[in-house]
C-alpha cells in the first residue's frame, strides 16, 4: 500500500479504535461485534504495511494496544525495527 494511503487510513482507525473504547453504548454482544470487526481491519491495515518506519504504524500500533486490540508479533518487530532509522 502507498505510503500516504496507509497514514490517512492509519489515522482514520486510530480514532475508530480509541472512540470504540471510549463508548460502551449499545449490548455486550454488539460492543463485540464492533470490537471483532476493527480488528479485522487493523489486522488487514498491517497485512497492507509496505514501509514500517512510517510513523504512522507505530502510533497506529501503540494506540491498538493501548485500547487492548492486537498487533500480530510479525508486524510489531517490523515495526520495531523501523523505529531504529529514526535514531
Amino acid at each position: 500500500m502507498e505510503s500516504r494511503s496507509f497514514i490517512k487510513q492509519a489515522k482514520n482507525l486510530s480514532r475508530k479504535l480509541e472512540s470504540a473504547t471510549a463508548s460502551a453504548m449499545g449490548t455486550a454482544e454488539e460492543a463485540t461485534k464492533q470490537r471483532e470487526i476493527l480488528q479485522k481491519e487493523l489486522t488487514q491495515l498491517f497485512s497492507g504495511l509496505q514501509n514500517p518506519t512510517l510513523m504512522a504504524a507505530a502510533d497506529l500500533r501503540d494506540v491498538a494496544i493501548a485500547n487492548g486490540f492486537t498487533v500480530e508479533p510479525k508486524v510489531q518487530h517490523q515495526l520495531t525495527k523501523g523505529e531504529s532509522c529514526w535514531y
